[in-house]
């Protein structure tokens, strides 16, 4: 069937598609196959090897493409791709690929997508996505973490083709601003009731009206803005949200404990909380967290030298449930790392994992 598929390749300048199909679903039910024809030194074409990642491995793949990934786009994924992973395709070794159009082409062609991930592409000429452009109701999951030169407008217009996003994260795009944000939390006037994970790390363009809208997001579960530089203590102070499950604020700049405090008690069904670099948080504070979070299963406090040994195995008392902590750069609590494993220990606590370095 390889061999049939490199002659079909070879025959036309356009590929029988029906005959092409018909040899990827006999290669794709022996993959094994196609690994050892590449274990024995063969090349497989990498048109063959990229249309299957795409058509089913359900990703897209570019690791030596000699083919316009476009191209197989339009012609084998129309209707029949749930998941993709284009953000190989602006490898180095790929210059030619144009990566505004290849994402236009799964905007405009891939209706069946449920999934997309394109982190580090660069869509520095990306215009916004024309209104006539029919949206995907489907899509659940989308990954932009890293993307490179989208404009404000495009990215808000980009996200207005997806209305029903579960999952939305935009890590490091400069370009999300409040306005963005708006556009994400409020639907034709509503609030975005199937929005459950915003993942903004390193978003340095947002500020507190960002957090007033996301606190209007009821149904949201978890909410990353580690590195936000632009958020203050107000920011998290207002937050109220009693479905968020999982909280990281690593390195937003708060000059009091007080507002996580009083978030711990706006929000007291976290499961997960990541408050590493916050160094305003002190014995007292620590001990009024948990006490409002006593389902935390998960917690980070990495670089908190104020925390003593003391107040950590207090904490543990109150935190039934804790299976993680992770206190790398806690002075205090690492210089009696072995008093705090006996405590667990006596208490048959043993599941508990500390990790100190």
């Amino acid at each position: 069937y390889i061999k049939l598929l490199e002659l079909n390749i070879n025959m036309s300048s356009e590929y029988t598609t029906s005959l092409f199909s018909m040899c990827l679903d006999a290669v794709a039910q022996n993959l094994h196959v196609v690994s050892e024809y590449q274990e024995s030194g063969k090349i497989l074409p990498s048109v063959i090897h990229n249309v299957l990642v795409a058509k089913y491995l359900k990703g897209c793949c570019s690791l030596y493409t000699d083919i316009d990934p476009i191209w197989f786009i339009d012609h084998f994924l129309q209707g029949e791709l749930s998941k993709m992973d284009c953000s190989s395709f602006n490898h180095k070794k790929n210059p030619r690929i144009d990566d505004v159009k290849l994402l236009q082409s799964i905007v405009y062609n891939c209706m069946q997508l449920e999934k997309l991930y394109t982190s580090g592409l660069d869509l520095t000429n990306m215009t916004p996505i024309v209104s006539e452009t029919p949206c995907n109701n489907k899509m659940s999951v989308l990954n932009m973490d890293g993307v490179k030169g989208i404009s404000t407008e495009s990215l808000i217009s980009l996200l207005s083709k997806f209305p029903e996003l579960n999952v939305i994260s935009l890590g490091g795009i400069n370009s999300c601003t409040d306005r963005v944000i708006h556009s994400i939390i409020y639907k034709n006037g509503q609030v975005n009731t199937n929005l459950s994970e915003l993942r903004l790390s390193g978003v340095k363009s947002i500020t507190d009206i960002s957090m007033e809208y996301i606190t209007q997001c009821t149904m949201l579960q978890s909410l990353i803005v580690n590195g936000c530089h632009g958020l203050t203590d107000r920011g998290i102070h207002i937050l109220k949200l009693e479905n968020l499950l999982e909280l990281e604020i690593c390195g937003v700049p708060l000059n009091e404990a007080s507002c996580i405090v009083t978030m711990s008690e706006n929000c007291p069904n976290i499961m997960r909380l990541n408050i590493s670099a916050q160094r305003v948080v002190m014995n007292q504070d620590l001990l009024s967290i948990s006490n409002n979070l006593l389902q935390l299963e998960y917690l980070d406090m990495t670089w908190n030298r104020n925390i003593s040994p003391e107040c950590f195995m207090e904490m543990l008392g109150l935190l039934q449930y804790i299976q993680k902590i992770y206190v790398v750069g806690c002075r205090k609590v690492r210089s009696d790392i072995n008093n705090i494993q006996k405590y667990l220990n006596d208490n048959n606590r043993e599941e508990v994992i500390i990790v100190s370095s």
